[in-house]
């Protein structure tokens, strides 16, 4: 059998996005995949997965592997027929250091152009045929030339579960606060205020979310997401294998590893990319909550979407973007840190627990 070194992204929602596109390839190679530290427990849990090993950040061009990688990598690839493959051609700028790596064989990535897809800050996962906007999965099936995109809609796009999967719901509900960058993370008050309403769902939080709450006095259930360390990360694993009755949250790597394991979320909009939402293979899983009339007048893509679902009967599915949208990093509420989208009233917050079933 052939192997192949997949390097990751940086973020764990991408890695798991790649995760069907991995099932496929685990076929022909015996996959050995490059991911964050602390995502590792996760993907160590995957049985097409060869290997999982600690990588660094790619994007850099001085960043090293920590020296048990790179040592089990100049190992491994002394024999065999060995390949790599990569996304974007930033992730690949510590190959420098690592003239072993860069030697193997490349396999044979599309760019995002030779697939018709043009990386500008408001096309960039437009398929220009249709003018609609592309979900992450299929974007990779496109790029690792595994399928064509007409035959994705008969495939399972879906990301692939790690561990085991209950058949049976419990009756706990997860509120997780969101990723650590700021506009896709629920302001401590917006956690307060889900707290006051299901004060017994299990939280997922920053541990300075926890401490300003009390939650460790008020005996609230809650796992801190601020530093991931394996512990935290193994009991998020556990968690989700009991299939929770709903996850509330924002867009991030813990909402895609929810989705794995069918548990029903109640996806809450921010200025991120609607990568599960979007599919319509995430529907029966995937509930969206929007502000309609949001006071901000910034063109991030959560109002590009919103603006597209005010005219969409059903939320899921491919879907044109009518207006161009910023560059995140552009928009006052990265500056401030201070996402408006995300802060809801009492009413709201009732309106949210009720799209659960």
């Amino acid at each position: 059998m052939k192997h192949l070194l997949y390097i990751g992204r940086p973020n764990l929602g991408e890695n798991l996005f790649a995760t069907a596109c991995l099932d496929i390839l685990s076929k022909e190679y015996e996959i050995t995949l490059l991911v964050p530290v602390h995502t590792l427990p996760v993907f160590r849990s995957y049985q097409f997965i060869k290997r999982s090993l600690a990588g660094c950040n790619f994007q850099n061009k001085d960043a090293l592997l920590p020296i048990y990688t790179a040592d089990e990598l100049q190992r491994l690839t002394k024999n065999g027929d060995w390949y790599y493959a990569y996304h974007h051609d930033n992730d690949i700028n510590f190959l420098k250091n690592y003239p072993f790596i860069s030697k193997l064989k490349k396999y044979p990535v599309l760019h995002d152009r030779d697939i018709g897809i043009y990386g500008s800050d408001y096309t960039q996962n437009i398929d220009p045929v249709n003018g609609l906007y592309l979900s992450r999965t299929k974007k990779y099936m496109l790029k690792l030339q595994l399928m064509a995109l007409k035959d994705t809609e008969n495939f399972d796009c879906t990301v692939r579960c790690p561990t085991f999967i209950s058949d049976r719901l419990s009756d706990t509900i997860v509120v997780y606060q969101g990723s650590r960058d700021n506009l896709r993370k629920l302001p401590t008050e917006t956690v307060y205020e889900f707290f006051k309403a299901l004060p017994n769902a299990t939280y997922l939080v920053t541990e300075e979310t926890a401490n300003t709450l009390n939650f460790n006095q008020l005996g609230v259930k809650y796992i801190q997401t601020s530093n991931f360390v394996d512990k935290s990360l193994i009991e998020i694993l556990k968690l989700f294998e009991t299939r929770p009755k709903a996850m509330i949250g924002p867009d991030s790597g813990l909402t895609q590893l929810a989705s794995a394991y069918k548990i029903p979320i109640v996806w809450l909009q921010s200025r991120i990319a609607l990568e599960n939402v979007i599919d319509s293979q995430y529907a029966k899983y995937c509930k969206v909550y929007f502000n309609a009339n949001l006071t901000c007048d910034q063109m991030c893509m959560g109002c590009a979407a919103t603006d597209a679902l005010k005219t969409n009967t059903l939320p899921h599915g491919l879907f044109k973007i009518k207006k161009p949208f910023k560059d995140f990093k552009t928009l006052d509420c990265y500056k401030n840190k201070n996402p408006v989208c995300l802060r809801y009233t009492t009413c709201q917050i009732k309106e949210i627990i009720n799209l659960i079933n």
